[in-house]
């Protein structure tokens, strides 16, 4: 289906996710400190009692987590960062559903403050978090060796059904005004350097379709 200048793929809720081989430009902490980065898409939900992954760098079973951003069980915009050696994260979520059976522009931002305040939602260039989230005592995240995983976390498990388009991770935290700016441009690799952008070539990668 045509979006904008992109394309969106449609996952089954089952087995449709794709995989990026790990690299350094995907992590944004060291154990010690964060860095600021942005992650940006188009999500067209399917209403359903399951948690809904968008995009991660998360794996339960093989302690890699590092950070994530999905939907709950209630349709709910959520991100989570991860320190593996403290057991611990930090989020925010946006304690209100979002709307299913249409595509929606959502964001998430950090300012690498390692808080939870650092973090902010967005849902169609309004900000919207106002929950915080967190776990134990959080120092950051760490540069593990896990894969970054479109529509799915862990080992396949949280996996989204529905749709999504122009996904993208920017090191850098991006402004409100930004945010909208991608939210009307869908997110045009051509704003940002092309190292930082990293657009899922779905026809190579997307399993199951």
């Amino acid at each position: 289906a045509t979006l904008g200048s992109g394309s969106s793929v449609s996952f089954d809720g089952i087995d449709d996710e794709a995989d990026v081989p790990d690299n350094a430009d995907f992590s944004f902490g060291d154990g010690t400190s964060d860095q600021p980065f942005s992650i940006v898409a188009w999500v067209n939900q399917t209403a359903t009692v399951a948690l809904k992954t968008i995009l991660s760098k998360w794996d339960d079973t093989g302690n890699t987590s590092e950070w994530m951003l999905e939907l709950d069980a209630s349709e709910k915009l959520s991100c989570k960062l991860y320190d593996e050696s403290a057991s611990a994260y930090i989020g925010r979520l946006y304690n209100t559903a979002l709307a299913t059976g249409s595509f929606i522009n959502v964001a998430m931002t950090y300012d690498g403050s390692r808080a939870a305040t650092g973090i902010r939602l967005y849902s169609a260039a309004v900000r919207v978090d106002d929950t915080a989230q967190s776990d134990s005592t959080y120092t950051a995240m760490e540069n593990k060796a896990g894969t970054v995983k479109l529509g799915v976390k862990s080992t396949d498990t949280d996996i989204f059904s529905g749709s999504m388009a122009c996904p993208g991770s920017i090191t850098t935290a991006w402004s409100l005004p930004r945010v909208a700016t991608s939210r009307s441009t869908a997110a045009d690799s051509s704003r940002v350097p092309a190292r930082n952008l990293m657009p899922v070539v779905m026809s190579r990668m997307v399993r199951g379709l």
